[in-house]
C-alpha cells in the first residue's frame, strides 16, 4: 500500500468520469490534487466538490505547447496518473480518418507528451509514480477493439519499459468501456 496523505499528483483528463472519480477519492485520502483537462468550467466544478487541496490547470494534450505549459505551472509533483482520451469504434467498412488520427494523437502522442514534461523532474529528483490509463482493447483476448489495441500495447511497453530504468515507479490502469463524452477531456 502506498502512503498517499502529503502527496501531490497531477491528474490529466480528469474533469469527469474516470479521472474525477479518482480525483474524489485521492483528495479524500490526503493528496494534494491538481486537474487538468480542456474545460474550465468543468474543472472548476470539480475542484469546488473536492475535499482539501486541489486546484486545476487547462491542457490540451494534443498541442505540445498546452502541455509544457501547464507542466510548468503545475510544477513538482509526486505523480501523474494519465487518463486523457478517445474513441470512437470503427472498422475498415466505417473508417474515419480524423478520428483515427484524433486517437493516435490525444491517446499515444498525449501520453508521450505528458511523460517528456514530468519526467525530467522525477529524474533529478529520483523518484516519482507515473500511471497510464487505458482500455481492455489491449487484451485481444477480452475486447475486440482492434484499431485501439497497438496503441494500449506501445503505451503499457513505453511507460512500463522506458520509465522503470530511471527510478520512476510506473503502472498501468485498464478499465472497461466508460459511458462519457467521445471527445478528449
Amino acid at each position: 500500500m502506498r502512503e498517499w496523505s502529503g502527496k501531490r499528483y497531477w491528474l490529466v483528463g480528469a474533469s469527469e468520469g474516470l479521472g474525477a472519480a479518482l480525483a474524489h477519492q485521492l483528495a479524500r485520502a490526503g493528496v494534494e490534487v491538481i486537474v487538468s483537462a480542456r474545460s474550465q468550467d468543468k474543472l472548476d466544478a470539480l475542484v469546488s466538490e473536492l475535499p482539501g487541496n486541489a486546484s486545476s490547470q487547462v491542457v490540451d494534450v494534443s498541442d505540445s505547447a498546452s502541455v509544457e505549459t501547464a507542466a510548468h505551472v503545475v510544477g513538482d509533483v509526486d505523480g501523474v496518473v494519465f487518463l486523457a482520451g478517445v474513441y470512437w469504434p470503427m472498422t475498415s467498412q466505417n473508417w474515419g480518418a480524423s478520428r483515427a488520427e484524433a486517437m493516435a494523437d490525444i491517446n499515444f502522442t498525449g501520453a508521450i507528451r505528458v511523460m517528456g514534461s514530468v519526467m525530467p523532474m522525477m529524474q533529478e529528483r529520483g523518484s516519482g509514480h507515473l500511471v497510464i490509463t487505458g482500455s481492455l482493447s489491449g487484451f485481444p483476448w477480452l475486447c475486440p477493439a482492434q484499431l485501439a489495441m497497438p496503441r494500449q500495447r506501445q503505451v503499457r511497453w513505453l511507460w512500463q519499459k522506458a520509465c522503470t530504468r530511471i527510478c520512476v515507479a510506473v503502472g498501468s490502469m485498464c478499465s472497461s468501456p466508460i459511458r462519457g463524452s467521445s471527445r478528449h477531456v
